[in-house]
């Protein structure tokens, strides 16, 4: 089955114990996996949950770090909704709505793949560190050849943008940055994907203003193809005719 990816959007705020990113037009299916990523500035607890209008609970799909290995430059982390537990999906005007750790600027940004196994989850790293030039680190051969790659970046730039321009090697953006919307950035959030044919290691390195960064990567497997897609049936007008023959012995 054919990846397809659709981005949901972005979200942000300067403080309150939450932050979400609106459903668009056209909704998300039931069925599909969502995916996004999240950064909370300046702060030693990160978010508690995530989770949507429909109460479905997400899972971290990779480990909370601190940005820049400094807690105090705040925090990030990716998220995810396996197809199998997506079983409501949601409409227009409802949210994907994360639980920070304390009143402070975050951000938020998230969209939705088809396609994809029922349990998709499959290759992850992450890093942290400073500076223009991020890097997940490598995500490993993914276990099958049809897979989806996504890359996830997070800064506390400091400063009036984030400064993200995508990673080379065929990368394709995700919902555009999504940040704290204070004049000051203290938190923000980009990301790209690729939809893999063959089984290959991959690294995710965009550019960002100089800052303190986090940067996440992982694999989410294709659904499996049935031998019988697309089979509608045989057309008994093209069989000819079948006329009865004896067997001698």
């Amino acid at each position: 089955m054919t990846i397809s990816v659709t981005n949901i959007g972005t979200g942000g705020n300067g403080s309150g114990s939450t932050v979400s990113v609106a459903v668009p037009a056209g909704g998300v299916p039931a069925g599909a996996l969502i995916v996004g990523g999240y950064c909370e500035a300046n702060t030693n607890g990160f978010v508690a949950s995530f989770g949507d209008s429909n109460s479905q609970t997400y899972n971290y799909w990779n480990d909370a770090g601190d940005l820049g290995g400094n807690a105090a430059d705040g925090s990030f982390g990716g998220f995810y909704l396996d197809p199998a537990n997506n079983t409501l999906g949601l409409t227009n005007g409802q949210s994907i709505i994360g639980t920070k750790g304390q009143s402070v600027p975050a951000a938020i940004n998230a969209f939705y793949a088809t396609g994809v196994a029922n349990a998709p989850y499959d290759k992850k790293n992450g890093a942290h560190g400073s500076g223009t030039a991020a890097s997940s680190g490598s995500s490993g051969t993914p276990t099958q050849a049809n897979e989806l790659v996504v890359g996830l970046v997070m800064s506390n730039p400091s400063a009036s943008s984030m400064g993200f321009s995508q990673a080379s090697g065929g990368w394709l953006s995700l919902p555009g940055v999504a940040t704290d919307g204070q004049a000051t950035i203290q938190a923000a959030t980009a990301g790209g994907y690729i939809v893999q044919t063959t089984a290959t290691a991959e690294t995710y390195s965009p550019t960002i203003a100089s800052a303190p960064w986090g940067c996440l990567i992982s694999s989410f497997k294709a659904a499996a193809v049935s031998v019988f897609a697309g089979f509608t049936g045989f057309d008994s007008s093209e069989m000819g005719s079948l006329e009865p023959h004896m067997i001698g012995y």
